[in-house]
């Protein structure tokens, strides 16, 4: 049997899936003192995955020792680095070739913050705005459950 799963589906579920690995993480995971991971932190990070869509590349993912998780790209077009912030903002520094965006940004959950739409590797016509996303985290779970 062939897996019909879409490609974009299967990244953002191998992405939750190390979120889930880092939700269950103790204090001092790193043997160094880091502290217990962030669970606002994690929720925010999993929304703002579950919004990527094919014009964006796929991030790694990072916990920092404060506890809150990031996403990380670089490759020869990108770096990025975005950490999640659990008062729903999001600190982020992109470099695009030779430019640099940094700044702090809200982040509702549902759209992905103007600021960053430099992370898309391609234009689109199409805004997140344009696109229903209610329930995204939802939707992806239930295409899981239905996998052989």
């Amino acid at each position: 049997m062939v897996d019909e799963t879409p490609v974009l589906v299967t990244r953002i579920i191998g992405i939750l899936d190390e979120f889930l690995y880092l939700r269950n993480l103790k204090e001092n995971w790193d043997g160094e003192g880091a502290v217990i991971p962030d669970i606002l932190s994690i929720s925010y990070a999993e929304n703002f995955v579950c919004l990527l869509d094919e014009d964006f590349k796929f991030p790694e993912t990072m916990l920092h020792d404060s506890g809150r998780v990031g996403l990380f790209w670089n490759d020869d077009s990108l770096f990025a680095d975005l950490e999640f912030l659990s008062d729903g903002t999001i600190a982020y520094y992109i470099k695009k070739g030779m430019q640099i965006f940094k700044g702090v940004t809200p982040f509702d959950g549902v759209n992905i913050p103007e600021e960053l739409n430099h992370l898309r590797f391609k234009e689109s016509s199409i805004t997140q705005k344009d696109i229903p996303r209610a329930n995204v985290v939802e939707r992806v779970r239930l295409a899981v459950s239905e996998l052989p």
